[in-house]
């Protein structure tokens, strides 16, 4: 599945544990890798928040939240 690729992706890529991105740890080396993969799933195959939110233990909002974090971050740095 995509979206399992895109998690293990940015796991290798940032050096975090699947299981750490999966986790609730709000650790910055751990919380950026996950709005990242969060926003990758979210903009590739569009799947909704709410299925990402099932796929990291964590709200709705919370994967709202990270996709707009990220998304933000990246249209600022585009100026």
């Amino acid at each position: 599945m995509k979206a399992d690729r895109i998690i293990r992706a940015v796991s290798e890529a940032s050096g975090t544990t699947l299981l750490d991105l999966r986790s609730g740890n709000r650790k910055r080396h751990i919380s950026l890798p996950r709005q990242l993969a969060m926003y990758l799933i979210r903009r590739e195959t569009g799947e909704t928040h709410e299925r990402i939110s099932k796929r990291f233990n964590i709200n709705r909002a919370s994967s709202s939240h990270a996709y707009s974090v990220v998304d933000a971050q990246l249209k600022f740095n585009q100026t």
